[in-house]
């Protein structure tokens, strides 16, 4: 699929290349002419050359939703219900056409999410009674019904099973079968919730739900229940003592550690340096509309000024890279504040002052990072935590110290109500680990101390 533009009307279009002979791309069109819906892209032409069909499609500007669980895990049943009763009107809308069209390959590569509203695009695998591909249907491993791989005439309860792999796959992280293996399918969402899906992933086709309009209504049913928020949201204001430092890739690697621990955290950069944007345009990235941009494995939103305000996508946690702006840090009504130091001879100048400029912030994680094993503090700021950045490369090590240093502040709520660690501090424990605190500050004073 390529992005393109349309010279005469300037505005964007998807194109689909589909090399000659394969004729599957003259039944897609087929089907897509038939289509008039806000949530399918509109299909405007079908164009040949001597070596590919070309199909211009309207152009959808979103994520994957494959792409949005790798990046945040799961999602909260309150996320995700809205976008399954969705899906049912796009299905219930396919299924209402004559003669109906039943999609058979249900999966999160083919949902495109703009914003929190799903868009079913691909219709490669999509049949009706008089548009069928040669050789049958397969649909995607992992998510297409049973009947499928026994050669099967699909109907309506075979997007329905479809529907209940994406709605397992949204809860748990994991296709139906990872999540039945794993053993998760069952530990996440209401039993509500975890009803449906069974019934939906049956083997038998009249076990299921027989139709859309069954499983959307039970869907309202769970969305019209008052929701227990089962997470926080918590800002992490990271800034770094001298420029270099090492605030941006600080943020980054907490972003990533916190993803593997099952914690959405989006980066945010509220500096005015400009870096994100260039860095956006060096990887040739396009922000979608909530400006933000995948990079590293992160989501990323860069600073767009005062004057901007766009809505902020799900998340639990928010890394503000702040650079060297500790004033605004100081302002911040962060959860958080996490200073970058270094601890090189030449830049304690620098460390010094800057956490004296923010020693008396309340939750402030001081984290030093290369230099020395025993650099020399001043004696009044040994009172305070210090946290020694780990090496890269151990994402063990380095997730263990994140759960340390966030703990303690309502960052650590993140780790109790998702229960990412047996070791994670819950609220009102003191997760600071003095323990480690402290033996990493007789490193750093050179001297044994009492607090």
């Amino acid at each position: 699929m390529y992005r393109a533009r349309h010279i005469a009307l300037d505005e964007p279009r998807a194109v689909k290349r589909v090399p000659k002979p394969d004729s599957a791309v003259l039944r897609e069109a087929g089907l897509l002419r038939r289509i008039r819906m806000p949530d399918i892209p509109i299909l405007y032409d079908l164009e040949t050359d001597s070596r590919y069909y070309y199909l211009i499609e309207q152009y959808l500007d979103g994520e994957s939703l494959s792409s949005r669980i790798q990046r945040a895990g799961h999602l909260h049943e309150a996320e995700l219900v809205p976008i399954g009763i969705r899906l049912c009107r796009i299905l219930l809308y396919l299924h209402s056409l004559y003669p109906p069209i039943y999609y058979t390959d249900l999966q999160p590569e083919n949902i495109l999410l703009c914003g929190n509203v799903p868009k079913l695009v691909d219709f490669d695998s999509a049949v009706s009674e008089d548009i069928a591909p040669e050789g049958g249907v397969r649909g995607t491993p992992g998510f297409a019904a049973p009947e499928l791989g026994h050669g099967g005439r699909p109907d309506r309860r075979t997007d329905i099973y479809g529907l209940g792999a994406v709605l397992c796959y949204m809860l748990t992280g994991k296709s139906p079968e990872k999540a039945a293996v794993e053993g998760t399918r069952g530990q996440a969402g209401s039993p509500e919730l975890r009803g449906l899906i069974r019934s939906c992933l049956s083997e038998r086709p009249e076990e299921r739900p027989q139709s859309a309009e069954e499983v959307l209504h039970i869907l309202q049913a769970i969305g019209a229940r008052p929701q227990k928020r089962d997470h926080v949201f918590v800002r992490a204001a990271v800034c770094e003592s001298s420029r270099g430092a090492g605030a941006t890739g600080f943020c980054f690697r907490m972003a990533r550690s916190l993803g593997r621990q099952g914690i959405r955290c989006l980066i945010r950069e509220e500096n005015q340096t400009g870096a994100m944007i260039r860095f956006a345009d060096y990887l040739g990235e396009i922000p979608d509309s909530y400006g933000i941009f995948q990079a590293l494995g992160c989501a990323v939103k860069p600073y767009y000024g005062s004057c901007v305000h766009l809505a902020e996508t799900p998340s639990d946690m928010a890394a503000e890279d702040f650079g060297t702006e500790l004033q605004s840090v100081r302002e911040s009504d962060a959860d958080v504040r996490i200073l970058l130091c270094r601890a090189e001879p030449w830049q304690m100048p620098d460390s010094v002052r800057a956490v004296r400029m923010l020693c008396r912030e309340e939750n402030l994680r001081i984290v030093f990072a290369g230099g020395a094993d025993r650099p020399v503090l001043p004696a009044e700021l040994t009172r305070l935590s210090y946290y020694q950045l780990p090496a890269e490369g151990d994402d063990a090590s380095e997730d263990s110290f994140f759960r340390e240093l966030l703990a303690g502040s309502r960052a650590g709520e993140l780790f109790f109500h998702r229960g990412a660690s047996s070791g994670a501090a819950g609220p009102g424990e003191d997760g600071r680990r003095r323990g480690g605190a402290e033996s990493f500050l007789r490193r750093l004073a050179g001297r044994d101390r009492d607090r």
